[in-house]
């Protein structure tokens, strides 16, 4: 079938297995507990939604109530930045249908991690800890200034004294250069994937939805982008079959977000 022509989560079904997602009984949250989630470990986490199930899949969302979040898998993350949240696709794709979803419905405001112009300045201030690099912007002359960079003398190239690219940026630089990484929390950016998320993620059908986001919202009618295969992969598997690009069919249960 026809790859998704919407974006939008609204016209998405509600989950075929909705009920079995609401009011569990927990029991007693553990004493000092860090994550509240009804998927007991990581590794339960692992065993429950991988690998991807198929080329195409979408996600389904649930009925919106106070214990539905804690049974998908964006309730297994944590801050630590090596942690889960960057390694398994199905936090990045729940991450991307909630993005979604909150264009859809006007509540970008849930991204901002502080007051906004005219109550204040939008800004967040890292404290020289480091932080997400996948989008930033930086002068050339700070990172000349801060970064050690030097010719070496025997081969004539120019090099630097720091090699862990985002902690030195988001860190170690603004240190050296005694002014703090600063983040704007109304520059919303979508990050698709970390190396190890990418498989999974590219199984989904979120650049569809993103393509047809851009087609509805921001492409001019004479700059429509086409369905994958037609400009360029958009991380389908294509199959010289005679029948031109090749696209795995829908299902009805899929998985939740």
């Amino acid at each position: 079938m026809p790859s998704p022509q919407t974006w939008k989560p609204s016209e998405l079904p509600i989950h075929p297995d909705d009920s079995e997602y609401q009011y569990f009984d927990f029991g007693p949250t553990p004493d000092n507990a860090l994550i509240n989630s009804a998927i007991a470990s990581e590794g339960d986490l692992w065993k429950t939604f991988d690998p991807a199930p198929f080329s195409g899949h979408r996600w389904l969302p649930l009925t919106q109530n106070t214990t539905s979040l804690l049974s998908t898998p964006i309730s297994r993350i944590t801050p630590d930045p090596w942690g889960v949240g960057v390694h398994h696709w199905a936090l990045a794709a729940q991450q991307h249908m909630s993005l979604l979803q909150n264009i859809e419905n006007n509540t970008l405001h849930k991204y901002w991690m502080t007051a906004v112009p005219p109550l204040g300045d939008g800004l967040f201030n890292m404290q020289f800890s480091r932080y997400n690099l996948n989008f930033v912007a930086v002068w050339g002359h700070d990172v000349r200034a801060g970064a050690g960079i030097h010719k070496d003398t025997k081969t004539g190239l120019m090099t630097s004294t720091l090699f862990d690219d985002e902690k030195n940026i988001t860190a170690d630089m603004p240190r050296a250069l005694g002014r703090e990484m600063m983040i704007d929390t109304q520059a919303l950016v979508a990050h698709m994937h970390f190396h190890d998320q990418e498989v999974g993620i590219q199984m989904t059908d979120l650049l569809d939805r993103y393509r047809a986001f851009v087609n509805d919202r921001i492409c001019a009618p004479a700059r429509q982008k086409g369905p994958p295969g037609l400009q360029g992969g958009l991380g389908w598997t294509q199959k010289n079959n005679g029948t031109g690009w090749w696209k795995c069919p829908w299902v009805v249960a899929d998985a939740p977000f």
